[in-house]
């Protein structure tokens, strides 16, 4: 339903109006009129009317500062003026300025009616018209984000001639100086742990990151900023602070999104020679933060405290400051084994070497190697070595006695 304000000093025309007018069935909602000026631009700030109907004469001698005011204040109002026709040039000036149409008194109320429905239908078009092109401008964007996602991905892949990088940089409205600074972002989105609040909805997090990098970079000057293979890959002029950048953008996923991310950077001093950067950026990436990484310090760690009868897994997942269902699945995932498995086999490793020495009884041995029970670590090394460590143990002497090797 619209609204539309009347602003005239004479009350029996405002009462006439609102006693003739068919409001309701026009679907017009009539706000509290006014009667001066500056009551009028109070209403128009209030209620934001879409149609206004203003009186010009004598004793409203600022109606057109009224109208420039609404002007100037960006709203929407139509207005459409009455006027004796004495004061006909004063409403052809009305006019110049944007008003929507102007009748003159006496005013028939088939005439109002007639002015305000061509208002309403303007008020539809122009609304219809701007939802088009809001459609519009919504399906060039989303085209433009995809293909300038599908640059920065051929950019990276070394499939651009520098000619091309230049034009397409051009295109997009990216003025990027050759000196440029690489940041990939590995954000681990398809590895969360079970409590992880973006566990079933790993999209969400990484759409999450972007939006927090995005706000941090406000002030930057161009950037690009794209996920690219489940990182996400930040470039931007190497005069920037970089080193103080990345330092706040980790800090402050971790404060807003409880996630922590690894961020790596590599500098380039052309813009062809970008995909040697990214590529140095994702090796870096792949050493050191990746499952590589991960695993190597769960396999430290285990090396250190195999002999620690109480090693728990929640002992390793409290040292990598990660969950247990994080390491576990990723452990699993990497080694084909269960952590608990892997460190079965580390302490029967281990202990082999100490079966070598005939001092040694199998359940000194079986402490050594982090068992509290000789019963329990038998079984263990019977089930990975196919025999029982004294088995095992009078083998391997008789092997060596004889001169064969196995």
């Amino acid at each position: 339903m619209l609204k539309m304000l009347i602003v005239d000093d004479d009350q029996k025309f405002i009462q006439d109006i609102y006693d003739s007018f068919e409001f309701k069935d026009m679907s017009i909602y009539p706000v509290p009129p006014a009667k001066n000026s500056k009551e009028a631009f109070d209403k128009l700030k209030e209620f934001e009317p879409d149609i206004c109907l203003l009186e010009i004469n004598s004793f409203f001698d600022n109606s057109l500062e009224l109208i420039e005011a609404a002007k100037q204040a960006e709203l929407d109002t139509l207005f459409i003026i009455t006027t004796g026709s004495e004061k006909f040039e004063s409403a052809r000036r009305a006019v110049e300025l944007g008003v929507f149409d102007y009748l003159v008194k006496p005013i028939g109320m088939r005439a109002l009616k007639d002015s305000v429905l061509k208002a309403k239908l303007h008020i539809k078009f122009a609304k219809d018209r701007e939802e088009e092109y809001k459609a519009i401008k919504n399906v060039l964007n989303n085209n433009l984000k995809l293909l300038k996602k599908e640059f920065v991905k051929s950019w990276l892949s070394a499939s651009l001639t520098d000619k091309e990088i230049r034009m397409y940089l051009s295109m997009y409205g990216l003025d990027m100086p050759d000196k440029c600074q690489l940041v990939l972002m590995r954000t681990f989105k398809n590895f969360l742990p079970q409590d992880s609040a973006f566990a079933n909805d790993s999209d969400l997090l990484q759409f999450s990151i972007q939006n927090v990098v995005e706000e941090l970079l406000i002030g930057y000057g161009n950037y690009i900023l794209e996920e690219i293979d489940d990182d996400i890959v930040l470039i931007g002029p190497a005069s920037t602070d970089w080193s103080t950048l990345r330092q706040v953008i980790e800090t402050n996923i971790q404060k807003y999104l409880e996630h922590t991310i690894r961020t790596f950077m590599e500098p380039t001093d052309t813009l062809y020679d970008l995909p040697f950067s990214y590529s140095k950026a994702k090796h870096k990436a792949y050493n050191e933060s990746s499952h590589y990484h991960i695993i190597n310090n769960i396999k430290g760690y285990l090396e250190q405290h195999y002999t620690d009868s109480t090693l728990r897994l929640n002992d390793i997942a409290v040292h990598l400051k990660m969950s247990t269902g994080y390491i576990s699945r990723i452990f699993k995932q990497e080694m084909s084994m269960s952590i608990t498995d892997y460190l079965i086999k580390l302490r029967i490793n281990k202990s082999i070497q100490y079966l070598w020495d005939p001092k040694l009884k199998v359940y000194e041995i079986a402490s050594i190697v982090g068992y509290n029970s000789q019963h329990y670590y038998c079984e263990a090394f019977k089930k990975i070595m196919g025999a029982s460590p004294t088995e095992f143990r009078k083998q391997r002497i008789a092997n060596h006695a004889s001169g064969s090797v196995q």
